[in-house]
Parts: C-alpha cells; sequence; structure tokens
C-alpha cells in the first residue's frame, strides 16, 4: 500500500517517538531530538544507499536470467527438417510458438505432402520443452498483467493432440480427405476475409493521403500500440490491456507492423493471406532475441526499421 521510502519513514518517526519518551524535561527533550534528528538523516543515508544497492543487483540478476531465443518462422521448420546437421547445431536456441503449430496444422499439404509436413513437426516436437503455446495477445497480455493466467484452450489442445499424431506417422487417408479440404478451405477463406478486410482499407486510406512522403515519415508506432491494445482489451472483454506492456522490449513487432501499414497505405504492397500470422511471429521477440527467416519481404522491413540487429544469421 506505502511505498518503500514511506515505509522506512515511518519506521524512523515511530523510532524517534519512543527516543523522545513522555514527562521529561523540555531541555531533555530537546537534546534528545537534536540527536534523533541527526539519526534520522544517517539511517535516511543508509536507507537510500540500501535501496540503490538493491536496485542494482536486481537488475544484475534480471540480466543474468535473460536466456536470448531464436524464434522462426514456419517455412525455417520445413528447411531444419531437410538439414539434420544444421538442426543438430541450432536446437539448443530454438523456441517454438503457437504460430509454427497453428500452420503446420492447417496446411493442404498434410495430405499432398504428409511426410514433409511430418519431418518439420517432429524437429518441433524436438524442441517442445522451450515452445511458447499461447496465442500471441495471450502471450503480450501476461507480460503486461502478472494477474492474468493464460488458459490453454480446447482449440489449443486438440491442435496439439493432431500435431503429436501426425509426428507420430499419422496421415490423412483417402476416405477423410473429403472433410479435410473443407477444413483447409474454411480456414483459407478465413484469412482471406482478413486479407481482403485489410486490402480495402488501405485503399481508403491512400485515397485520403495527399502526400506520401510526408506520410511515410509521420511517427505513427504509438498507433500501433493503441491498435494492439485494443485487440487485446477485445480478447479479455475489456478486463486486460497493455498498458504496462514494456515497449522498448517489444519493439521489433511495434515498428515492423508501423511500417508495413504504411506500405499498405500508400500502395506499396498488399496484404498476404498468411501476413497475420508472419506479423505475430514477432510477439514472441524481446529485446535481445533473434528472429530467423528467410521471406524477403520481412528482412526487407525489419532492415528498415532499424532491426537488423534481430536478424539471425547462421
Amino acid at each position: 500500500m506505502f511505498s518503500a521510502r514511506f515505509r522506512a519513514k515511518f519506521r524512523l518517526l515511530s523510532v524517534m517517538v519512543v527516543r523522545l519518551g513522555f514527562g521529561e524535561s523540555k531541555h531533555s527533550n530537546q537534546k534528545e531530538n537534536d540527536k534523533n534528528s541527526m539519526n534520522k538523516r544517517l539511517n535516511y543515508k543508509k536507507w537510500t544507499s540500501y535501496k540503490k544497492k538493491l536496485h542494482l543487483k536486481r537488475k544484475q540478476n534480471k540480466k543474468k536470467k535473460f536466456v536470448p531465443r531464436v524464434i522462426v518462422d514456419t517455412n525455417i521448420w520445413y528447411a531444419l527438417a531437410e538439414n539434420e546437421a544444421l538442426f543438430d547445431k541450432v536446437k539448443n536456441k530454438l523456441y517454438p510458438i503457437y504460430n509454427n503449430l497453428w500452420e503446420l496444422s492447417n496446411t493442404g499439404r498434410i495430405h499432398s505432402n504428409p511426410e514433409k509436413v511430418m519431418n518439420a513437426i517432429r524437429k518441433v516436437m524436438q524442441c517442445s520443452k522451450r515452445m511458447i503455446i499461447h496465442e500471441p495477445l495471450k502471450y503480450l497480455i501476461r507480460k503486461s498483467n502478472k494477474k492474468y493466467n493464460p488458459f490453454m484452450t480446447r482449440y489449443t489442445q486438440d491442435m496439439l493432440n493432431f500435431t503429436q499424431k501426425i509426428a507420430n506417422g499419422y496421415f490423412i487417408t483417402e476416405n477423410q480427405k473429403e472433410n479435410f479440404q473443407k477444413h483447409i478451405n474454411e480456414v483459407k477463406e478465413g484469412l482471406d476475409q482478413v486479407k481482403s478486410n485489410f486490402n480495402n482499407t488501405a485503399i481508403e486510406c491512400k485515397n485520403s493521403i495527399k502526400n506520401y512522403e510526408k506520410h511515410r515519415k509521420k511517427e505513427t508506432w504509438f498507433l500501433i500500440v493503441h491498435f494492439i491494445d485494443f485487440m487485446a482489451q477485445q480478447a479479455t472483454e475489456n478486463q486486460f490491456n497493455l498498458k504496462k506492456l514494456p515497449l522498448r522490449d517489444y519493439e521489433l513487432l511495434i515498428l515492423v507492423m508501423d511500417n508495413y501499414f504504411k506500405k499498405l497505405e500508400t500502395g506499396e504492397t498488399v496484404w498476404q493471406r498468411n501476413d497475420l500470422y508472419d506479423l505475430f511471429n514477432l510477439a514472441y521477440i524481446r529485446r535481445g532475441d533473434k528472429y530467423w527467416t528467410n521471406e524477403k519481404k520481412w528482412i526487407e522491413i525489419i532492415k528498415e526499421v532499424g532491426c537488423e540487429h534481430y536478424l539471425y544469421k547462421q
């Protein structure tokens, strides 16, 4: 309830009152008062010094505890499945994420090229102890709210079970092909709807922009923060927000999304079906982490926003 400084002053005041006592002479009280005033100043200096040392110690411990991780896009898992030597070299650095599993369990390749998907999932499972299974928004909300405990949805649990079955050798049979393809088409339709909405909104923005060059130079990253915060509030029915999110730790997500939206608004690019998951891969990347991707579009944007140091290089 009270700050550390207030509690310290309260304790000092209590000690001073006890030392002053009651019923003593005025002269005695004055001497004691002078003495305690000096003690108070000395104790306050000690307390301030102690606080500074404690803060420094906590900062150093935090640095010691920080373990940099490598987040990869899904296409890298496919590549690693075909390069055992490379996988053995980097596997202890890799942190699979929710988006990787989602994309691997919602691809038509599960039927058209099952071995390719199975081998990629097996590589993910070999790194499963470090897997971040929470959805991107839930992950960010947790980083902003200590009281928020993200739960695993039935969908996520089913996805984990399904990918584990594939890793164990499960194949989609011809009898199951029709239903599976129906599911894949529904997934694609959902992503295409997102694509259509963003591209239509981008066209509206483009028509209202008078000077593209000025628009590109505008400082608008804070609007991205509000946008992500709004999504977080929507996802939790306004129970939680991202007001306490350490923005500097998640600058890659914010700056890349800001740059990409400007490219949409000026017509330099259009939203693609998988862009939603590609963008939110960056939600898991903190300051000090690395992102491994071979997609030129994202590599160029990351470089443009001055975040090349986040790119993983073999």
